[in-house]
């Protein structure tokens, strides 16, 4: 139709409910859904209606509260709630959560997004999915690696790092970069023993800020207070 809501067409003219359509990124084809072949499935046409064609053939629908139109658009699965495993669906992840429906720890910080939002701080909840540093999880041994859990080995590596310094804050992007690359020694500054003074907007005590580019005994404070919490 119009801008103006005037010279409407059908495209579809079929008498099964035809729903949920979304335009393609170049605005020349429609993807909706159809129960025209006896189960919901997508479809796809050309803007004029000419061209119909069906991309799916799933038995069942995922139940997740999405479109298939809008899972194919977000790559997510069209036949699981939840794509990526991590026991949040795709629907709350996109809507309440913000973190990503295809990746399983969206920040990176060793704890699934299912385990950060949910009720158990010892076992990674009660954090932000989309925060690495509310998780102090440290690279130890050799070669180096995090292991997913918070125990006294990565006291020890923050107490080796002490009185370390950058020399200056890193932005967000540079400290994170740092962080999740495995340090070349067990020593010097390391921006994954690194947190900022203060606390994040929730006031527990394990969701810290981003480094401010030196290792104080409140970093070592910080790796105590999460002691015995794991996402292993």
């Amino acid at each position: 139709m119009n801008a103006d809501g005037s010279g409407q067409t059908n495209l579809t003219n079929n008498p099964a409910g035809d729903v949920n359509p979304g335009w393609s990124p170049d605005g020349t084809k429609i993807a909706f859904d159809s129960g025209r072949d006896g189960n919901q499935e997508i479809y796809i046409m050309k803007a004029d209606g000419t061209e119909l064609n069906r991309l799916t053939n799933n038995a069942v629908a995922d139940g997740d509260g999405l479109g298939d139109p809008a899972e194919v658009v977000l790559a997510t699965d069209l036949a699981a709630a939840d794509t990526d495993g991590d026991t949040v669906s795709d629907v709350w992840e996109l809507l309440e959560s913000g973190s990503d429906p295809l990746v399983e720890d969206t920040d990176n910080d060793g704890c699934s997004d299912g385990a950060e939002i949910g009720s158990n701080p010892v076992e990674g909840g009660r954090r932000d999915p989309l925060s690495f540093w509310d998780f102090i999880d440290q690279w130890t041994g050799l070669p180096p690696a995090r292991d997913g859990s918070i125990v006294s080995s990565d006291i020890g590596a923050g107490v080796a790092r002490f009185g370390t310094t950058r020399g200056s804050q890193p932005t967000n992007d540079e400290a994170l970069s740092e962080a999740l690359t495995p340090p070349l020694d067990m020593t010097s500054y390391h921006a994954s023993a690194d947190r900022g003074p203060g606390l994040g907007p929730s006031g527990n005590p394990w969701n810290l800020l981003p480094p401010d580019g030196t290792i104080t005994v409140g970093d070592i404070w910080a790796v105590v207070v999460q002691f015995g919490h794991t996402c292993a």
